[in-house]
């Protein structure tokens, strides 16, 4: 397909996400987007938080009638934005320009690229349908929802920490939490079927990867319509070592310490009468921390996506 130079284009980005090189990184995609197609008009939004992002849709700016949205920034970021398109009814195509820390979903489409080859992209407008999560039946998510030990632990390390060391952040938090982390029972249902297990944390994911980790979710895909549950059961020092090679080898879901179902709706409760371990107090969605259990995840409407 030739380029069909879409003009007007709207980069988000988010000043605190990855190592906070956000507006850098807006400006070389706008001279790159200006270099290929000079009547590219190119407007920057710095979402400084999540109550920010919902006030530019009631701004006069969210008019302007933008072909495509970019999105700097993680899936801390690009939930959000995909939360506040629908809720605004916009269906306008994005391209994920992953520079969080993780950056899980952009990993997936293959779009943390070069702001070089995300102009090319973005201007050729070659679109596909992914999936979505929808959490209590109000808030869009990009790649997961989750609870458990690891996925609070990731919340709340030191900005500085996450700055410095991006990525590595999420494994060094998950390495010294790895053999002190307790387990929690749990009550799920997926779609009809409902089950009782002790995990150290689960997933409800959208791809394959979650917390920088790639093939977290082997048979996961981002547009059959379905989500894919993965808890990581009780287990002692052995069990953990033993799933961590299968993790190593992109067979995490073959592993007899994890519990692996697809599904389009999901209900994660905590048994009660049984006591709460700290780590699930609260749940977590695409890495920013949510409300309180019980969480009902099920799959949400397809969004547009701009993929080479």
């Amino acid at each position: 397909m030739g380029v069909q130079f879409l003009v007007q284009i709207l980069i988000f980005h988010n000043p605190n996400s990855g190592k906070r090189k956000s507006q850098i990184h807006a400006n070389k995609i706008e001279r790159a987007l200006k270099r290929i197609n000079p009547k590219t008009q190119v407007t920057q939004f710095c979402a400084v938080s999540i109550s920010v992002l919902n006030d530019f849709w009631s701004s006069p700016l969210a008019n302007a009638g933008f072909d495509a949205i970019i999105i700097i920034g993680g899936d801390g970021t690009v939930g959000p934005v995909i939360n506040a398109m629908k809720h605004n009814n916009l269906d306008i195509p994005i391209y994920c320009y992953g520079r969080g820390t993780a950056n899980d979903f952009a990993s997936f489409l293959k779009t943390n690229k070069s702001a070089k080859q995300c102009a090319k992209t973005v201007l050729r407008g070659n679109m596909r349908l992914v999936d979505t999560l929808l959490v209590d039946g109000e808030t869009y998510a990009c790649n997961n929802a989750a609870g458990g030990a690891f996925t609070t632990g990731v919340t709340k390390y030191s900005k500085k920490m996450k700055m410095f060391f991006g990525k590595l952040a999420y494994l060094i938090t998950a390495f010294f939490m790895a053999f002190s982390v307790k387990s929690q029972a749990l009550r799920f249902t997926v779609d009809d079927r409902t089950f009782e297990a002790r995990v150290f944390l689960f997933y409800i994911l959208n791809t394959k990867n979650v917390g920088g980790l790639k093939n977290a979710s082997p048979l996961s895909r981002v547009d059959d319509g379905m989500l894919d549950l993965i808890c990581i059961k009780q287990m002692g020092f052995w069990g953990k070592i033993g799933t961590g090679f299968f993790q190593m080898f992109g067979k995490l879901h073959k592993s007899k310490n994890i519990i692996h179902i697809q599904g389009k709706s999901f209900k994660v409760e905590i048994i009660p009468d049984r006591p709460v371990d700290k780590n699930f107090t609260h749940t977590d969605i695409d890495g920013n921390p949510y409300k309180p259990y019980p969480l009902n995840v099920t799959i949400g409407s397809k969004i547009r996506v701009l993929q080479k």
